[in-house]
């Protein structure tokens, strides 16, 4: 397994459903993309890994932390996004670890926060930070 095939398969529980989350236009954050199209946008960044080792095999174990944000439009109820957010931040946790599960890596979500809206924002941000940890094969 590689990287890429974790993050592949976390895209494909952000856009299938029940969440149906849209890749964000700028791949590592949102700052191109217009505020009206930010609803249910997502993007995912990788930080160097944490620990790599266990060279048996020809496989090591790599930890990398998956940076997974996702946005949520107002819609002129600031407490229901934020709700609404709160809520796909649970279901993104159980469904990401299920996922490692079956896919063979596991992903712990290690941090997680639901930003606030203020008054005047229009959409409102959640990030992830999930510890993917697989075996990468040499």
């Amino acid at each position: 397994m590689q990287l890429t095939d974790v993050l592949s398969r976390i895209d494909s529980i952000l856009t299938g459903a029940p969440f149906g989350y849209v890749v964000a236009k700028e791949p590592f954050g949102f700052g191109r993309q217009p505020a009206t199209a930010l609803h249910r946008t997502y993007c995912l960044s990788t930080q160097d890994p944490r620990e790599v080792g266990g060279y048996l095999g020809y496989v090591q174990n790599e930890i990398v932390p998956v940076s997974i944000r996702i946005a949520r439009k107002v819609q002129r109820d600031a407490v229901a996004a934020h709700r609404a957010l709160l809520t796909d931040v649970s279901s993104l946790q159980a469904a990401i670890a299920r996922d490692g599960v079956d896919g063979d890596y596991n992903a712990d979500v290690e941090t997680w926060r639901v930003e606030e809206p203020g008054p005047t924002d229009d959409y409102v941000i959640a990030e992830l930070i999930a510890l993917a940890d697989y075996e990468r094969g040499l």
